[in-house]
Order: structure tokens, then sequence, then C-alpha cells
């Protein structure tokens, strides 16, 4: 995504040299409503450049994206993507129909990693898409790519987005003070919240959840 992507997650700070890395297996991984895995070229059609024509749904992730170059910009991005450093998982229904995905980075000698997604499918807007399916990746990282701290930097105006921080248990660490420019006004600034999750506080969650259902 540009400079200015959906839920943007810099990841500031060094951290020691990383290991040799090897390419981890494909994600693949399958919730109670939804399929998770790798964005392909070929996933990539109009649904995906119909979001980017939706004016209102890219402002709020301080986005914009011209429809007329959205195919390959979306196809770069997948390009991009190395499956050691860099993921995008696609959030697919259970036919097959893509509305959304994720961007996460990912130090690997430093074992941090910063989540950032997209849900262009406003059919799926309030239905906890996003508490299910970062669920799942949460968990995913956490067990196969010793990640320690996993972080999220919302837009601090995206009040959806920082909902759904507060309310799958990350905590808040700080705000990023007048961060970047708004696309839609270039003599705005926006805030920018930091948010956290350790492995150990996941596990509670995780833990404190099964033992109430």
């Amino acid at each position: 995504m540009t400079d200015d992507a959906v839920d943007k997650s810099p990841l500031p700070g060094g951290g020691p040299a990383a290991p040799a890395l090897h390419r981890p297996k494909r994600i693949e991984i399958e919730t109670e409503r939804f399929l998770i895995r790798g964005v392909r070229t070929t996933d990539i059609d109009q649904t995906w450049v119909d979001w980017a024509a939706d004016r209102e749904a890219m402002l709020m992730y301080n986005q914009k994206i011209d429809p007329e170059i959205a195919h390959a910009h979306f196809v770069r991005m997948a390009l991009d993507v190395n499956g050691v450093r860099t993921f995008m998982p696609g959030i697919f229904d259970k036919s097959g129909t893509p509305i959304g995905y994720f961007l996460i980075s990912r130090r690997p000698g430093a074992g941090v990693a910063s989540f950032e997604y997209f849900l262009g499918d406003r059919a799926w807007w309030g239905k906890n898409v996003i508490l299910e399916t970062r669920a799942a990746l949460l968990d995913y990282f956490f067990e196969t790519h010793d990640l320690v701290k996993a972080m999220g930097y919302p837009f601090a105006r995206n009040f959806a987005s920082v909902f759904n921080y507060k309310a799958q248990g990350w905590i808040q660490e700080g705000t990023l003070m007048s961060h970047t420019v708004s696309v839609a006004d270039p003599d705005t600034r926006l805030d920018m919240l930091v948010f956290r999750l350790f492995k150990e506080e996941w596990d509670e969650i995780r833990n404190t959840r099964t033992t109430a259902s």
C-alpha cells in the first residue's frame, strides 16, 4: 500500500540481526466463517478495483488509490510480499469471495510483527470480521513464527478500528501525535495510536475466553 496505508504499521527501532531465514509454509487458515490465505495475483479482480473506488472507505483509512491503476497496484502488493518478513493474507468468505486483507510486517530477529488490515466489503462491516480473522492470525504467528510481540497502529480517528483493538484486548502503549498527513487535506495531520500484545498477554486472553465459554 502507500506510505499512508490502512492501519499503517511502521516498525520503529532496531533490533538484533535476524538469523538465516527459510520460507515458511504458505498461510492457509479456516475460521468459523472465513478462509485466510496468502493473496495470489490471480485473486485480484474487479472486486479489488471497486474497493479502491469507494472513496469514503479509502478515506477512513487515509487511503487514496486511483481506480485506473488499482488492479496493477494490488497485484504489485501481492508480488512484493516474501512470506518471511512480509505477508499479505487475504480474507475470503467460505465461497472464496474476497472481502479484505491483512498486511503483516515481521522483524524475525526482534520477534516483533505489525498487523494492518483493510476490510473492503461493506456488507461485512460491523460483523466482527477482523476480531475473528486477526485472532486466527495471532494464534498462527505466535505459534509458528517465534513472535514475542504484535503491534498495531490505527489512526486515532478510525473509531471502528480502535474499538476492534480494545475489544480484542490489545493494550495502548501511546500516541504518535500528528504522525502523518491526511490524504483528504494536506494541511491536516493525523494522530496514530500504538497498540501491542505480548504473547503471554494473548495467551491469557485466549485462556480466559476459553474458560468463560
